[in-house]
């Protein structure tokens, strides 16, 4: 029986269906109500079994694991977005609703199925409803920039049944950047890119279908891998911190259903990281821009704990003023809360004492702004 590094054990299923084809799905073995579910899917070259087997997604899997979460992967094999991949998919979902008590669904792509993920999350009649999440690991959201590459273009053409002169018209209805950006509204997505990943350009893909739903998603999240590729040595694979923050926003949601708004309008320069605060450098004013980040909250509360629905933005904390106080709640963090300088009228600089926040899951890594001119 496989088990964790740290030593949850866990099972994983397999079955075959005339619609999904070979479906795989592993739960931990405590978790039998209300289980948290990836839906996985795969790139191209990937098999039904990619997310269990690729040594690549090795501390994601265990992260998922070891915190009661199990996963749906399966979809055939050169799909890129098809018809017959929207139903693979949903019918394996199906197959495995119909064996377990699924609580919450977050799909997670790769590449390829960037294309199919986007359609289930945001137009499926069972998915766009179940699934709480959407995370973009370097994936294809941009089947016009994929097809002008010409890398894949003899597996699009026999995905769509079509060549060069009717692919187009065939793959009508399948470019998630066509799709009106309103179909995420209110939606919770993270978008992990890499700078130096040219199978799978972040300026095609990812920052591309981020600027076409534009302030449409409730949380809006992007993470960089600064030098980062795309083979799984130096890939998105391994931004597993910003994955599992993510999904920690959906595991026992129940205590905290309402996170709040994770952007804010930020006409400042400044942010509050836990060593205090810090100029961003190489940036020109920030007027109007929206940075990416997740409203920072308690998965574990404690009398102490100063509760703050603000914007957490990988690499420090910065709030508005008047949202940190509206939202302070009692317990020890009093005169913790203080404005320190304002910009231009609209958002201030707030100072916190970070000895109330010890319950948040505060992350320490760089920020980047989402045309990467912003460092810390």
């Amino acid at each position: 029986m496989p088990n964790t590094s740290t030593g949850t054990e866990y099972t994983t299923y397999t079955a075959t269906t005339a619609q999904a084809g070979q479906i795989l799905w592993a739960k931990p073995n405590t978790a039998s109500a209300d289980i948290p579910m990836i839906l996985y899917l795969h790139g191209a070259n990937g098999g039904y079994n990619q997310f269990t087997s690729l040594s690549a997604w090795i501390g994601l899997r265990e992260w998922l694991i070891d915190n009661g979460w199990g996963w749906i992967e399966g979809g055939g094999a050169q799909p890129w977005g098809n018809a017959a991949s929207r139903t693979a998919y949903r019918a394996a979902f199906d197959h495995v609703d119909g064996i377990l008590d699924i609580g919450p669904v977050v799909i997670l792509t790769r590449p390829m199925g960037g294309l199919v993920g986007h359609w289930l999350f945001t137009q499926d009649p069972v998915l766009k409803d179940r699934s709480v999440g959407f995370i973009g690991n370097s994936e294809v959201a941009n089947l016009a920039a994929a097809y002008a590459t010409s890398r894949w273009t003899a597996d699009m053409h026999a995905a769509y049944g079509t060549d060069a002169a009717g692919f187009a018209a065939a793959s009508v209805g399948h470019d998630p950047m066509l799709f009106s950006p309103s179909l995420w509204a209110g939606k919770k997505v993270l978008e992990l890119v890499g700078t130096n990943d040219t199978t799978v350009r972040a300026a095609d893909h990812g920052l591309a279908i981020r600027a076409h739903w534009e302030e449409q998603p409730a949380v809006n999240l992007l993470d960089t891998r600064e030098s980062g590729d795309h083979p799984g040595t130096n890939g998105s694979y391994l931004q597993v911190e910003a994955m599992s923050q993510f999904l920690s926003l959906f595991h026992g949601q129940a205590d905290d259903p309402d996170p709040g708004r994770a952007q804010r309008r930020v006409t400042s320069r400044r942010i509050i990281a836990p060593s205090g605060i810090h100029a961003l450098t190489g940036a020109p004013r920030v007027r109007s821009r929206r940075v990416e980040g997740v409203a920072a909250h308690a998965r574990h509360r404690a009398p102490s704990a100063l509760v703050v629905h603000g914007l957490r933005a990988f690499g420090g904390l910065l709030f508005d003023a008047e949202d940190v106080a509206d939202q302070r709640r009692s317990g020890g963090a009093d005169g913790s809360v203080s404005a320190v300088g304002t910009s231009e009228g609209h958002a201030r600089y707030v100072g916190l004492d970070y000895s109330a926040l010890t319950h948040l899951p505060v992350i320490t890594r760089r920020f980047t702004r989402s045309d990467g001119a912003v460092t810390l």
